[in-house]
């Protein structure tokens, strides 16, 4: 099997010659997975962001920060938007909550020993106290909020669910805060429809 897997570049001889060890295969297969979740919530994605007519972002966790996979823009003038590949911070961003909250206190104990609680606006999370009230509330109503943490003028709301192979991802709504005051009910009303229609369909587990 060792001898079947290491032809296929899936596992290398470890240094020192001893065991072996994953090898560079395993990082396209990664990335081929990372796209795979972005083909299947694709849809869900734009029909979210046609209901709401704001941006729509899906995140990956990726170690100490949330990873953007995907996105579909918004219709409205004013929108929030970040590029594809940005890399945004767990204690101050809706989907770093949303997926913070997946984690099982063991995972969450690792993470938390990584997170620097950068102060990015005077909204900013400063401790794991505060951070750990947001993310039993998360884990309470499947929803996580960002007012003006991690940027000034732009709020979110996010939801965490299990794509393939166990791999968390989030999907998140950013929007200048001036609109969020007046549409939070009804972006938390969509995404939490989202997150039942995919839980339903795409991500059904076996």
């Amino acid at each position: 099997i060792v001898d079947a897997l290491g032809a296929e570049g899936l596992t290398m001889s470890a240094s020192g010659g001893s065991g072996v060890r994953l090898g560079p295969a395993i990082l396209s297969l990664a990335n081929a997975t990372k796209f795979e979740i972005a083909d299947l919530v694709r849809d869900a994605l734009v029909d979210l962001s046609k209901a709401t007519g704001e941006t729509v972002d899906l995140s990956i966790l990726d170690q100490n920060k949330a990873l953007f996979i995907d996105q579909v823009q918004g219709t409205h003038v004013l929108r929030a938007v970040s590029a594809v590949g940005a890399a945004f911070p767990l204690h101050c961003s809706a989907n770093g909550k949303a997926l913070l909250a997946m984690l099982d206190d063991a995972a969450l104990a690792k993470v938390k020993g990584k997170l620097k609680f950068e102060q990015l606006t005077p909204h900013t999370l400063r401790n794991w106290d505060d951070l750990a009230k947001d993310i039993e509330s998360t884990r309470a109503t499947h929803v996580a909020v960002d007012r003006e943490e991690n940027s000034l003028g732009i709020c979110a709301v996010a939801i965490g669910l299990l794509g393939p192979m166990d791999q968390r991802i989030a999907i998140s709504v950013p929007t200048p805060t001036h609109r969020f005051v007046q549409s939070e009910a009804l972006l938390t009303e969509k995404l939490v429809e989202c997150r039942a229609r995919l839980l339903a369909g795409p991500l059904r587990r076996a």
